[in-house]
């Protein structure tokens, strides 16, 4: 039973903020320090009410105290009084707050689908737009944002990445070059090839048209090390270590699918356009989640153009993952890393 109604006298220690410490003489009320309870503080004439901080001991307690302690003078008697076990008369309910916003429950993603790019050639941005639209991804499911790279660049790959997931409202984010276009599959398609996904492996997090095999399956592959469903100046219709979806260590930066709300974040320690597809495959390993290729047809206009900066990011990488994955090599759609 409380009994520390009207008052028990105490010294303030110290105040900061709203921070306040106070010491009894004698151990405090046993009411008095339950974490979350409510007293309140009284000191020449002025009372302040604080909530009871998970320290301090029997002699001495600790309160964030609302309003502040600026009134308060350290060292002097204050008397201490029992407010409330877990809520403090005049606290105003969550509907008070214009800007707070409860979620009871998973938001309804809509659209479907977000389509964010790298705009870096409006001729081969059109053409994308256009190849979307024809196979039905529509104003109604799928939002288009593009980051415009066309005079200095606004984001590399890694900052794109990030920019992306800041700005998309869809319940699938897809990030991919300017110059792909669709070829056969249309938007059922690739809904339905996700459900088939979601239903193999409920914590996949990134999926592409390229990536590359892990050591252990490439047995199951033959000489493939590279599982790829695309067509390309390389090859039309290419089906390379089917059946898919097939799992992967890496993704090509072409065209890379996650779902929004357990999407991998990429590194804010590496920068530039190469392998940042490669570096959310393992985020998203380091998370516990996957990577697939899955069975959706597009055409990649790329060239595979490997210059200077290409060497100097992929030494990078290899040092940010060495300690992380000592000895691994992954292999990639261009060259494998070895960490």
């Amino acid at each position: 039973m409380v009994q520390d109604m009207t008052g028990v006298a105490a010294t303030v220690r110290r105040f900061e903020g709203a921070l306040c410490v106070i010491v009894f003489d004698e151990p405090a009320p046993h009411g008095f320090r339950k974490v979350g309870g409510w007293l309140s503080l009284t000191q020449n004439g002025l009372t302040s009410v604080g909530c009871v901080l998970p320290l301090g001991d029997a002699r001495r307690i600790i309160l964030r105290v609302d309003g502040g302690c600026t009134h308060m003078t350290g060292g002097a008697p204050i008397l201490v009084a029992f407010a409330g076990p877990d809520e403090v008369p005049g606290l105003p309910p969550l509907d008070v707050y214009d800007n707070l916003r409860v979620l009871s429950q998973w938001p309804d993603q809509k659209p479907m689908f977000s389509v964010v790019t790298l705009l870096r050639n409006e001729v081969s941005y059109r053409r994308m737009l256009r190849s979307y639209r024809d196979y039905g991804f529509t104003p109604e499911n799928t939002e288009f944002i593009a980051i415009d790279n066309r005079g200095a660049n606004l984001a590399d790959g890694y900052q794109g990445a990030r920019l992306a997931l800041s700005q998309a409202m869809g319940r699938y984010l897809i990030f991919c070059h300017d110059d792909v276009e669709l070829l056969q599959d249309n938007f059922d398609d690739l809904c339905q090839r996700l459900a088939t996904l979601e239903a193999l492996d409920p914590r996949w997090m990134v999926a592409g048209m390229a990536g590359g095999v892990f050591r252990q399956q490439a047995s199951a592959t033959g000489r493939n090390r590279v599982a790829s469903r695309l067509s390309d100046r390389w090859g039309a219709g290419r089906r390379v270590c089917r059946p898919f979806p097939r799992q992967v260590e890496s993704l090509d930066e072409m065209f890379l699918l996650m779902p929004r709300l357990r999407a991998p974040q990429s590194s804010i320690d590496l920068s530039g356009f190469h392998f940042f597809g490669t570096d959310l495959c393992l985020q998203a390993e380091l998370a516990g989640g996957s990577a697939y290729v899955i069975d959706f047809h597009l055409f990649h206009h790329g060239t595979g153009h490997k210059g200077p900066d290409y060497w100097e990011q992929k030494a990078r990488i290899e040092a940010k993952y060495r300690p992380y994955f000592p000895g691994r090599i992954v292999v990639t759609s261009t060259q494998p890393l070895q960490f």
